[in-house]
């Protein structure tokens, strides 16, 4: 730091004759030379001493200067934290974004049928899983951020240390030089006075003390907070399952596996369960009620034939049957009437027989209506149309979120 010393004669002479700085712009003769500055005032002349020379020269405008670069620090830390915050917001509403991807997907494997039905969901989902919809990368999401965070850094340190350097030492005099209307007119002598001027008088030394204590605040100012909540975002999104084309498609590959398994292993058993059938049981009754049926069958055969036999007595019967008499003619009535009596029985066991296989079906007629059920050919899709629409509509839901076709299996019969 240059100090202007009264035992030099040749400065002392040169301060004594300096004029008094002001707060208006002009220009000032000092030792022959020119130069434009801010704070010209013409009175004053014959300093005994330094003291004097500052005393006079107390509200000179070098302070306000020191002032302004100071808030103009302050308005490049504000810039600086804007810069950044504008970055990290784009960076949250990226993260966010993939949040939003992850959350849809989810929502859509957990309830598969509902989101098939829903046009606009179900081509969304397929364009996410074919790729047509991007999904951004976290990193490339967070590569300005972290540059901007890393700039928001070195531009709080070099606000900070410009600061400092521009109101310390021959920093503040070359600040000082460069605010003049015409820089290069500017002394070395009139450098210097401005210099010491700001770093004697009250209010200069308030001003750079000032400067130095927020050159201090910017320099320990944290990164703006949102920062933080950038990275506790990333934390979130990196472990997601459903933040790339591969993590949609194998949370959807094993819920299809799962239906595709359950399709391949319908069978008859699956039939019984629905039904609620002991197939076993079931046949027993069955062969219970065929027999009956072939009873009636063997009855109604031997009605048929005593009828038949009936008929032949009868037709050998002549004209005058009623009014003969002989062996022959009695031998045949009793014939006649033996065989009707006999058909006669065989009727009233056949109506009795039919009565117990009336109430034998109506009593067991669920049953066996179970097992027709059961007997009858039926592909799985039709099972499943018939016993679980949830499940195939889960299926055909599945089919065409993953893009899979078990078209195939659910055709295919079983047995």
């Amino acid at each position: 730091m240059a100090i202007i010393r009264p035992e030099d004669q040749n400065e002392t002479q040169n301060v004594a004759q300096a004029p008094t700085l002001g707060r208006t712009t002009g220009s000032i003769s000092q030792g022959g030379g020119t130069g434009q500055r801010r704070n010209v005032s013409q009175r004053g002349s014959g300093f005994t001493n330094l003291q004097q020379y500052v005393t006079a020269n107390e509200n000179n405008a070098n302070p306000e200067l020191v002032r302004q670069r100071t808030q103009q620090a302050g308005t490049g830390l504000q810039q600086a934290q804007t810069g950044f915050e504008n970055v990290a917001k784009q960076a949250q509403t990226g993260l966010q974004g993939i949040q939003g991807v992850n959350t849809f997907v989810g929502n859509v494997l957990r309830d598969p049928t509902a989101a098939a039905a829903n046009q606009e969901t179900l081509k969304r989902f397929q364009a996410l899983r074919t790729g047509q919809e991007a999904i951004a990368n976290p990193t490339d999401v967070l590569q300005p951020f972290t540059q901007a965070r890393t700039g928001f850094e070195s531009q709080r340190g070099d606000i900070a240390s410009g600061l400092t350097r521009d109101v310390t030492g021959t920093g503040l005099q070359d600040y000082i030089r460069s605010q003049r209307a015409n820089p290069s007119l500017a002394t070395q002598g009139e450098n210097v006075l401005d210099r010491f001027l700001t770093e004697s008088t009250t209010a200069g030394k308030t001003a750079i003390q000032q400067a130095q204590e927020r050159a201090g605040q910017i320099q320990a100012t944290q990164i703006p907070g949102i920062s933080g909540e950038v990275e506790a975002l990333r934390q979130q999104v990196e472990p997601l399952q459903f933040r790339t084309q591969q993590g949609i498609q194998s949370g959807i590959n094993p819920l299809v596996r799962e239906q595709e398994n359950f399709i391949a292993g319908l069978n008859k058993d699956y039939v019984a369960q629905q039904l609620g059938l002991n197939v076993n049981q079931a046949q027993a009754i069955k062969q219970q009620a065929d027999k009956y049926s072939q009873n009636m069958n063997e009855i109604q055969s031997g009605i048929d034939l005593g009828n038949k036999a009936l008929e032949d007595l009868k037709n050998q019967r002549g004209v005058y049957f009623d009014e003969d008499t002989s062996a022959t003619a009695n031998e045949l009535r009793e014939k006649i009437r033996e065989r009707e009596s006999a058909i006669n029985r065989d009727i009233a066991f056949r109506d009795s027989q039919k009565e117990g296989q009336r109430r034998f079906s109506q009593a067991y007629k669920p049953i066996l209506d179970k097992l027709n059920e059961y007997n009858q050919n039926r592909t799985r899709q039709q099972l499943l149309q018939t016993y679980d629409q949830p499940r195939l509509q889960r299926i055909q839901a599945l089919q065409s979120l993953s893009g899979q076709d078990l078209s195939s299996l659910l055709s295919q019969g079983v047995s």
